[in-house]
């Protein structure tokens, strides 16, 4: 197993700061994927993975989600990755793991919802090499990075992409998964609206990451709520 370094942060800054002082600016060889947690508790895990849900129906939910996609999008269903890929980024369990090459992207999901618990972005190294896919997402033995085509503006704006999981198995279990340095940046719960004002002042926010009119009226709503 590879061994978490638990970091506090008390800014925006301060986890700028920790990858300048890594070289990952300026060495492009390097790879870091980081993911937001709005609970610092929880470990980064595939939806489909996840206490409550049913592993056993991945397949079943997949071929619905298929059979209903040509209603909506002109994506083509007989490539599984795709279909897979735009069913991750509309809430649909899957085997796929959303991480993200921005760290301000990271932490905005982290502190996104306004609740009283530590939050945590983490950032996992060692998946620089991308692996030729299989023909098939369900047909991966091991953990392994995939760069998404952009099926939806989303994938864009959230420089997103993504681990496929074959099983359960944490990321930082090294029978399975690349992962060869992981870090949590944890974000105490008293300061998650400050790390969210500083976002918004950055240019990051709802109607950055999801841009659609749907995160615009979100994103208009907050700002409403914080005026005082």
């Amino acid at each position: 197993m590879v061994h978490v370094e638990s970091i506090t942060v008390h800014s925006v800054q301060a986890i700028v700061d920790a990858f300048q002082k890594q070289d990952i600016l300026h060495d492009t060889r390097l790879t870091v994927l980081m993911r937001g947690e709005d609970s610092d508790a929880f470990e980064p895990t595939a939806g489909i993975f996840r206490p409550g849900v049913q592993a056993s129906l991945e397949r079943k939910l997949f071929e619905e989600f298929r059979n209903l996609v040509p209603a909506h999008s002109n994506v083509d269903v007989n490539d599984e990755w795709l279909v897979l890929w735009l069913a991750q980024h509309h809430g649909v369990p899957t085997r796929l793991l959303d991480w993200t090459r921005s760290p301000l992207v990271a932490t905005y999901f982290a502190v996104e919802k306004p609740i009283s618990q530590n939050a945590a972005v983490w950032a996992i190294w060692g998946l620089d090499v991308e692996p030729q896919r299989t023909s098939s997402p369900f047909a991966v033995t091991q953990i392994m990075k995939v760069s998404p085509l952009a099926v939806t503006p989303r994938v864009q704006a959230q420089s997103s992409v993504f681990t496929v999981h074959p099983d359960a198995t944490p990321i930082m279990d090294t029978n399975k998964s690349p992962a060869t340095r992981i870090q949590k940046f944890v974000i105490p719960a008293a300061e998650r609206d400050v790390f969210r004002r500083q976002l918004d002042f950055l240019g990051v926010n709802r109607s950055t990451i999801f841009p659609d009119l749907d995160g615009l009226g979100m994103w208009l709503r907050w700002r409403s709520q914080q005026i005082v």
